[in-house]
């Protein structure tokens, strides 16, 4: 049985998970200081990276990241509070967070749909939530873009891309993904948002998707990324 996290949070005192000093706020689980602590991602070493493994030329607009994924630091442990530890709360105040960033990277013009990368229907029963859906709802309302869930489908389930290497990475999400009304999306400008981006197989299978139901320019939007 899952525990409110409201819940958990009422009964058990609300510490930075890095410093362990005390926070003012249960938005987060780390203070201002070690959040600033989390490197920033240069957009253009993203973006480079996306490209060289786009052995199949699927037009990518832009690429933003927010963070280096850090392994064993403050956002892991975050992520892990995000993924597996029934805070859906904090995939909206991080979502607000890219939000913040993204309106300065887009400062003229912000892709007007949001589309998160799906889960399958079974991992979603599982964890109840889609934390990828959760940070679109965070930048939503920082840049006031239309979200949309119906459109993008996880057809089939795949195996988790932990400790695979990258061509296995690949075969595991080739043709994972499909689209359903795809009027909805024709020319449209598209973010494409995930959690963490580590080589792009997951990325580069759901825009593939999306190009080919005829959507507009395709943007990335990760809230971390794995350095190599």
């Amino acid at each position: 049985m899952r525990i409110s996290s409201h819940f958990l949070d009422f009964f058990i005192p609300v510490r930075c998970i890095t410093c362990s000093s005390p926070l003012q706020t249960h938005q987060l689980p780390v203070c201002p200081v070690c959040l600033n602590t989390i490197e920033k991602v240069d957009p253009k070493e993203a973006e480079n990276h996306l490209e060289q493994i786009n052995s199949s030329q699927i037009p990518i607009h832009s690429v933003y990241t927010h963070w280096y994924f850090d392994h064993a630091g403050t956002l892991q442990n975050l992520h892990q509070y995000l993924k597996y530890g029934n805070r859906p709360s904090y995939g909206i105040a991080l979502g607000t967070l890219m939000g913040h960033g993204l309106k300065a990277y887009y400062p003229s013009s912000v892709p007007e749909l949001l589309i998160p990368i799906p889960l399958h229907r079974r991992r979603l029963l599982q964890r109840g939530y889609n934390q990828s859906t959760l940070l679109a709802k965070g930048i939503a309302e920082v840049i006031e873009g239309s979200l949309i869930e119906d459109v993008l489908v996880r057809k089939r389930s795949t195996r988790s891309q932990t400790g695979l290497t990258h061509e296995e990475r690949q075969q595991n999400v080739a043709a994972a993904f499909s689209t359903k009304k795809p009027e909805r999306i024709t020319k449209k400008h598209i973010l494409l948002i995930d959690d963490v981006m580590t080589t792009g197989a997951t990325i580069l299978s759901a825009a593939k998707a999306l190009h080919e139901a005829g959507a507009g320019p395709i943007n990335v939007a990760t809230l971390a990324f794995t350095r190599r």
